[in-house]
């Protein structure tokens, strides 16, 4: 099948939270140098695709003072093999060696034929036209791979399985790539070289684990950093994947499907990664079943999600008995009854601590469209929005339709549809995973929980209303408002902390 100039240029253009599952950033982040590194690399006719740039853009940024965003945590990037990741750290680093006299830098892999290989791109970069004036010397040896810069910058590879990282001191870079191979006693060896620095970055780059890998260090620092990522994280995690495999479908069409070819792979149809490159991945990574091409060429972690009911235990951990009070507008979510006959209210909003809780508030009457705009507006001055589904849920697009109307110059209404539908449901889920949101407990809502069942669509899941055999209007309305709401907040979040083209 062929792929159009326009399909190209469309795919090239997407932005990096167009194509990540998750881009986490520590509150503290507030500048990036990505500017100045992009006019470096533009000068030398380097340029990334609109989702690389964003990439670049996280990686490089900087609090206040200064001192790199992760230079705590680190950067982890959870990303599919022939993606660009490595073009895109390779330049930055190049650039970041050529704009800073005197830094150093260790770039260590698991296996020697990938350090070597990251070796000989740079070796190609220091023959090319962009590159070769900035390059003082390169040593390739059994012993030492080095590139030294002309002004003192170096650049150190090698192979963890060779016991490459012994006795380097004050480095300011180290690069950990095939980081789902990496030992807990490696890092104890290696880290220690960074402490000496003031401003020093780690970044792990690598694909899901294999059952084989020892992955404990890459999969502890991404489950650290999504437990964390309401709070105050002190790492930068970016993952992009396929969809997880539903529990229908069998994994090994999961992974021939090229919209979630799409999907783990931003490069592909760019004209980065074509087709055969996909079908070449194929043949290499399934040697023993599908998983390897689920992990490694597709960036997922869990091949198979078993299609359980929201897990009881999260969803009992974060109800609470007795509320705490909302210091801030809400945004209200509507969800009608499949028989039209009521509408429930939930709404979500801040505390003072910042925890994001949701309250089931109303069953309202749908069929006098009067109750429910009589309650809208006497609650008017702590609504920020309105939302609800625009289709599929009768009455509800229908009330939608009238509020729009009849609110216009009060409150904002907003339509629940599309991409955002399952994305609310995914940011919900999420949010009982990792302990990052509070519901005051209602027995409609408990009942809901422990009787859902989901099904898939456009990439994501929704409620399935038949087969759930109870009205999930409640729930729908709990997803809708907690959902929404954080959708608003990340995105103020992030036109504070970035310049729009840089995500």
């Amino acid at each position: 099948m062929g792929t159009s100039a326009t399909q190209l240029q469309l795919r090239s253009t997407l932005k990096l939270h167009d194509v990540a599952r998750y881009v986490i950033v520590p509150r503290s982040a507030s500048h990036s140098m990505w500017p100045s590194v992009k006019d470096f690399l533009a000068g030398i006719s380097i340029g990334f695709d609109r989702w690389q740039e964003g990439l670049a853009g996280l990686v490089l940024s900087t609090r206040e003072d200064g001192v790199w965003a992760a230079t705590v945590g680190g950067v982890i990037l959870s990303i599919a093999r022939q993606t660009g990741k490595t073009f895109v750290i390779r330049w930055i680093v190049f650039a970041l060696c050529c704009m800073t006299p005197g830094l150093k830098v260790i770039w260590t892999a698991h296996h020697s034929q990938t350090s070597d290989k990251t070796m000989d791109e740079y070796k190609s970069m220091a023959k090319s036209k962009a590159g070769k004036r900035f390059i003082a010397k390169i040593v390739d040896g059994h012993d030492e791979q080095t590139v030294t810069f002309t002004n003192g910058s170096t650049i150190e590879f090698g192979s963890r399985a060779r016991g490459f990282g012994r006795g380097f001191d004050d480095v300011a870079i180290i690069i950990f790539d095939e980081a789902q191979i990496l030992e807990d006693r490696t890092m104890q060896r290696l880290v220690p070289t960074a402490n000496a620095n003031q401003n020093a970055l780690v970044i792990f780059m690598g694909t899901p684990p294999l059952p084989t890998d020892p992955g404990e260090v890459f999969t502890h620092r991404r489950e650290r950093a999504l437990k964390a990522r309401a709070e105050d994280v002190n790492s930068i995690y970016i993952e992009i994947s396929c969809d997880p495999v539903p529990v229908d479908k069998d994994p090994v069409k999961h992974m021939w499907d090229r919209r979630q070819w799409g999907k783990g792979n931003p490069a592909f149809l760019t004209g980065r990664t074509n087709e055969d490159s996909m079908l070449r991945m194929l043949e290499l990574l399934t040697a023993e079943g599908p998983e390897g091409m689920l992990r490694e060429g597709l960036g997922l972690w869990d091949s198979i999600v078993k299609d359980d009911p929201i897990p009881l235990g999260d969803w009992n951990a974060q109800c609470l008995n007795v509320d705490t009070r909302i210091v801030t507008g809400f945004t209200v979510c509507l969800a009608a009854t499949r028989d039209r006959k009521f509408v429930y209210v939930a709404r979500a909003g801040e505390r003072e601590d910042g925890m994001t809780q949701v309250e089931l508030v109303a069953r309202l009457r749908a069929s006098r469209t009067s109750v429910v705009k009589d309650w809208l507006v006497d609650h008017k001055d702590r609504i920020d929005e309105i939302v609800g589904q625009a289709r599929g849920d009768g009455r509800t697009s229908e009330l939608m339709t009238e509020l729009k109307t009849d609110l216009r110059h009060s409150i904002s209404v907003v339509p629940w549809e599309g991409a955002e539908l399952t994305a609310c449901y995914g940011r919900g889920m999420d949010a009982m995973f990792n302990g990052v949101v509070r519901t005051v407990r209602r027995d409609e809502l408990d009942f809901c929980v422990s009787r859902v069942v989901w099904k898939d669509l456009a990439g994501g899941r929704l409620i399935d209303d038949v087969k759930s055999g109870t009205d999930m209007a409640p729930l729908k309305a709990w997803f809708g408002a907690y959902g929404m709401r954080t959708r608003t907040r990340e995105k103020q979040k992030q036109q504070i902390r970035f310049a729009p083209q840089l995500i």
